[in-house]
């Protein structure tokens, strides 16, 4: 158990045992994720913050304490992820003028059209893979499997390493997933299907 200096009252639960075994994973994890010692620790360190503030753990809600930090730990990384991104894309576009080759260049209006048609089409894959995650979020392993996804991984032996599971269970967590996505796809089509 860790110190209970003024942890949520859930944590004094956790033996410290389980708590140790937990932070191992977690470290190892950010470890294989980040491939900097420096990253993986300011990785772990945002997620145990996480832990204590705002995605406490509830263990009434049936997800283990490990996965649960393990899922924050993903969650973070994402989020780490994309800021950086977002930074790069940024600092490209600042000052700098793109120069058109070619004949005919687009016209303001059909690029602003066709980033308007990128930026919806990106806004619908990121709604469907949150519902995706909503829709798997009592599995055991697949939202953590999801996670990985969404952060760049896609070899299933990658996904298993990072998770310290067997290739075959990321195979089921995948199959889970697939089921659900063909599920919230068919809704989506059905109501597409009443709006017209």
């Amino acid at each position: 158990m860790p110190p209970d200096d003024g942890l949520p009252p859930e944590l004094l639960t956790v033996s410290r045992a389980e708590f140790r075994e937990v932070y191992a994973a977690a470290a190892h994890l950010a470890m294989v994720l980040m491939k900097d010692r420096q990253r993986a620790e300011d990785l772990v360190s945002d997620t145990f913050e996480k832990l204590m503030t705002t995605r406490r753990w509830d263990p009434e809600a049936g997800q283990t304490f490990r996965y649960h930090v393990l899922g924050i730990v993903m969650s973070e990384r994402s989020n780490k992820f994309r800021s950086k991104a977002d930074e790069r894309e940024a600092v490209a576009h600042e000052g700098h003028q793109r120069e058109e080759v070619g004949e005919k260049a687009d016209s303001p209006e059909t690029k602003m059209l066709s980033r308007v048609e990128e930026e919806r089409a990106q806004a619908s894959a990121e709604a469907e893979l949150d519902a995706l995650a909503k829709s798997v979020e009592r599995h055991p392993l697949a939202p953590q499997v999801l996670a990985c996804r969404r952060a760049g991984k896609t070899k299933r032996a990658e996904i298993a390493d990072a998770l310290q599971v067997s290739p075959a269970e990321v195979s089921l967590a995948n199959d889970v997933l697939k089921d659900h996505l063909k599920k919230i796809r068919a809704r989506g089509s059905a109501a597409e299907g009443e709006e017209t």
